[in-house]
């Protein structure tokens, strides 16, 4: 990796691009919190909206590029009208924002975790054309934080197997978070693993809300979900059924939507639709939008989580909490045979078989204190660029 050059001790500042998932999502607004405190006396932009200027106002190193009305005018009538149509790439990309000036930026950042999905047919054409306009310029690429599910077509899987072997040592770095999707390119000389980036997550603000008060569900939404869409129906009668128990055994409860976009917070308004109101009293609800510190101040006080969402389960560990996953995706699992979580977990198609009895007896992590320091090692190519 390219030396970052000191002058009479002093670091050189640098801009780096981020490309994440911009979409009100705890996890990877998380991430990015991770990275931009991680390396204060550096410049990382990205394009977002106005209201995640608010939401990372305290981070002086940031700058969210926010489109003015007219392109995003243009953006959404090209996206209705004449996406599909449109054969002229670079045209069809100036007008989306894909389009970046590599020349202003000394690196390209991508962090996020199931970052590689092929939902249109068309995401390695886009990610790679990003990634190789940075490395055409001697411009680092990092990607930090990610998963790959073999879950589309042999040649997605084929196209970054070349791209992460056939790219210099020293301008490309891959750092998984699972040793699965490690061992799917562990030829490459530029992939490394290290477990999940929010392992190493702390914020001093928090160490005193720690508290044991409700227990806690993170609901998603499947309609959505082209594999499990099946399930939502039993999902949420389960979830819904495990509510009036905890309550009727004189328990409170909390239902976290982390990303209200994705419609877990939809998910939760159907799921209260048929508990009684003499229940809800005992219900509190809170959605994540940006504000990452009142979401967790209010996560911290469970003393059990029911976890669907991924991060859930890993901000339930951190925390010390007792944690049941309940796994909506293969990476989940990944990161629990990793840990070596001792605990009951359930798959969402096995979810009828959940009761009561589980959140009773569910399982904490004893330590994880090694696994928080060796999370840490996602940013080792990073830093020696940066620090």
């Amino acid at each position: 990796m390219k030396i970052n050059k000191k002058r009479e001790g002093v670091i050189q500042t640098k801009k780096v691009y981020v490309d994440a998932y911009i979409n009100y999502n705890l996890g990877d607004d998380l991430f990015m919190t991770v990275l931009f405190q991680r390396y204060p006396n550096h410049f990382f932009y990205f394009r977002g909206n106005k209201k995640y200027k608010q939401a990372f106002r305290k981070h002086k190193n940031v700058l969210v590029i926010v489109n003015p009305l007219w392109k995003r005018i243009i953006n959404a009538l090209l996206y209705i009208i004449f996406l599909k149509l449109m054969k002229i790439e670079s045209i069809r990309d100036y007008y989306l924002g894909r389009n970046i000036s590599v020349e202003k930026y000394d690196a390209l950042v991508k962090i996020g975790g199931s970052i590689f999905i092929d939902e249109d047919g068309n995401h390695f054409k886009k990610n790679s054309k990003m990634i190789n306009s940075f490395l055409e310029k001697n411009k680092p690429v990092f990607i930090l934080g990610c998963n790959f599910e073999k879950t589309y077509e042999e040649s997605f899987y084929l196209a970054y197997k070349e791209l992460f072997s056939t790219a210099q040592a020293d301008l490309l770095d891959v750092s998984f978070r699972d040793e699965y999707s490690y061992g799917l390119f562990s030829n490459s000389k530029n992939v490394r693993y290290s477990p999940d980036i929010i392992f190493g997550y702390e914020n001093d603000e928090l160490k005193s809300e720690n508290e044991n008060v409700y227990i806690g569900f993170s609901i998603i939404d499947l309609s959505g979900r082209e594999l499990l869409v099946e399930y939502r129906t039993a999902y949420e009668k389960k979830i819904r059924e495990l509510i009036i128990d905890c309550i009727s055994n004189n328990e409170r409860v909390a239902l976290f939507s982390f990303c209200s976009s994705e419609g877990d917070y939809n998910s939760i308004n159907n799921i209260l639709e048929d508990i009684p109101d003499d229940y809800k009293a005992y219900i509190q609800t809170f959605n994540y939008s940006t504000n990452i510190n009142d979401f967790l101040k209010a996560y911290l006080k469970c003393k059990v989580i029911i976890a669907t969402r991924f991060h859930a389960m890993i901000l339930g560990w951190i925390y010390q909490k007792k944690v049941i996953p309940i796994i909506y995706s293969e990476k989940m699992k990944n990161v629990i045979v990793d840990t070596k979580f001792k605990g009951k977990y359930f798959y969402i198609k096995d979810i009828l078989d959940m009761s009561y009895v589980d959140i009773i007896d569910a399982y904490q992590f004893p330590d994880l204190v090694h696994i928080k320091s060796q999370a840490e090692n996602h940013f080792l190519k990073l830093d020696y660029f940066l620090k």
